[in-house]
């Protein structure tokens, strides 16, 4: 139940500053401190694909962009 709680906690989060998706690419890498050979865009893709509504990731022209609130309250070791 705890990463379920975590998720609604997140999702009622107001949206702020938006930060490039690198920011939480470092920051699940950081947690989770990854060993594992995937790329770093393996993991943004990821990411994109299963947390883009939590996250409220967004394309902005060329690049992905992310909720800077959202991200840091995430606690990916779960």
């Amino acid at each position: 139940m705890r990463m379920d709680d975590m998720i609604e906690y997140v999702r009622g989060i107001h949206p702020a500053e938006q930060v490039p998706i690198g920011y939480t690419v470092e920051k699940l890498l950081n947690d989770t401190r990854s060993v594992l050979n995937s790329s770093k865009r393996r993991h943004q893709r990821h990411l994109i694909e299963c947390l883009s509504q939590d996250l409220q990731i967004v394309k902005v022209r060329n690049r992905y962009m992310c909720d800077k609130r959202r991200v840091d309250a995430m606690d990916f070791k779960l």
